[in-house]
């Protein structure tokens, strides 16, 4: 697998436990307030990280350590790179968790169906048809195929969240709610916090006021269906729905 950064410990990439950070290069999408554009423009210049250096990291620090999250940049975009990878992190008898934004559901199935997974983080950008999907990613035809990955995850995994970043002026409040109505039935939906102070791909959104606290918080509570609803903020994570409660003092990913 491509390797281009990597975070020995980190207690924000998976709320709740300690876990190592792994990232892929590259994107598939152009998500113009993504705060990971170092690792997504000119991505093939990076230096790439050697796999067995990172396993043999990962290994030395089993004791303190064992769970790994896959992240980027885009995982699902290193095929069947991923899946190896996977597997050999599961025969070293690590949990595993993957960011992705669903743009390959049937490498996702995959993955899920042979229980390479234990937690699925899945980044919604707007609402699921295609003319929501290419105003925020710039490509066509995504809604579908993304779809199909909410309903792998749903399927499969017992522990999972679908996220979405409510960024004020690509996105209204319209956009969340018909997203979660969409997601009807899920265990749980998180609202995040753009902040614009941590990079964009899009040099037009790096002076964009953040949303706010009160914001955000106002239109969680609105959501309807979803089993727990939590925002996401620079305070940390806080359930919303069914009961106001903070779980981690955490920051954004």
């Amino acid at each position: 697998m491509e390797i281009v950064a990597f975070f020995q410990n980190s207690l924000k990439a998976w709320p709740g436990r300690k876990s190592s950070v792994v990232y892929a290069p590259g994107c598939n999408f152009e998500c113009s307030f993504c705060y990971a554009h170092s690792i997504i423009k000119n991505h093939e210049r990076l230096e790439r990280i050697p796999q067995e250096k990172i396993v043999q990291m990962l290994l030395d620090d089993y004791e303190q350590v064992d769970s790994v999250v896959l992240s980027g940049g885009e995982p699902l975009m290193q095929g069947k790179k991923l899946l190896e990878f996977l597997e050999l992190l599961k025969a070293e008898g690590f949990y595993t968790k993957l960011d992705t934004n669903g743009g390959n559901s049937l490498l996702l199935e995959k993955a899920l169906s042979q229980g390479l997974v234990d937690f699925v983080s899945l980044d919604l950008k707007n609402r699921l048809n295609d003319y929501s999907y290419f105003k925020i990613t710039g490509k066509r035809f995504l809604a579908e195929e993304v779809w199909r990955s909410v309903q792998a995850v749903m399927f499969y995994c017992n522990d999972y969240e679908f996220r979405m970043t409510f960024v004020p002026g690509l996105h209204s409040q319209q956009d969340v709610f018909e997203l979660a109505k969409q997601l009807k039935g899920a265990k749980c939906f998180v609202l995040q916090q753009f902040i614009a102070s941590e990079g964009t791909l899009s040099n037009e959104l790096q002076n964009l006021k953040s949303t706010t606290y009160e914001q955000l918080l106002k239109t969680a509570r609105q959501i309807q269906e979803i089993e727990e609803v939590r925002i996401r903020t620079l305070k940390g994570d806080e359930v919303v729905q069914p009961l106001m409660q903070k779980i981690t003092s955490s920051p954004l990913l």
